[in-house]
C-alpha cells in the first residue's frame, strides 16, 4: 500500500495527536500552515499530511519566528539610537 495512505493523517487527526502531547493547535491552523508552506498532499478537498510535512512546517515556522524576532530587535535598537 502507498506510504501516503499508510502514514498520512488529516489535520483533524494531527490536531488530536498533538493535543495528546500537550500541544494545542487547531485543525484549521494546521491546514492554514500546511497551505502557507506548501506541505501537504490533497485529493480533491481532502488534505493529508505525513510526519515529514509536520516536521518541515515546524522548522519553517521556527525560522519565521527567529526572523521576526531579529527584525523586532533591530527596530528597537534603531529607536534607542
Amino acid at each position: 500500500m502507498s506510504q501516503i495512505v499508510e502514514k498520512a493523517l488529516t489535520p483533524e487527526e494531527w490536531s488530536l495527536k498533538l493535543q495528546a502531547r500537550g500541544v494545542l493547535i487547531s485543525p484549521r491552523t494546521i491546514r492554514s500552515k500546511a497551505r502557507e508552506y506548501d506541505q501537504y498532499y490533497s485529493l480533491g478537498r481532502m488534505m493529508m499530511l505525513l510526519p515529514e510535512h509536520i516536521d518541515e512546517m515546524m522548522r519553517l515556522e521556527s525560522l519565521a519566528m527567529q526572523s521576526k524576532n531579529k527584525a523586532q530587535l533591530q527596530t528597537i535598537d534603531g529607536l534607542k539610537s
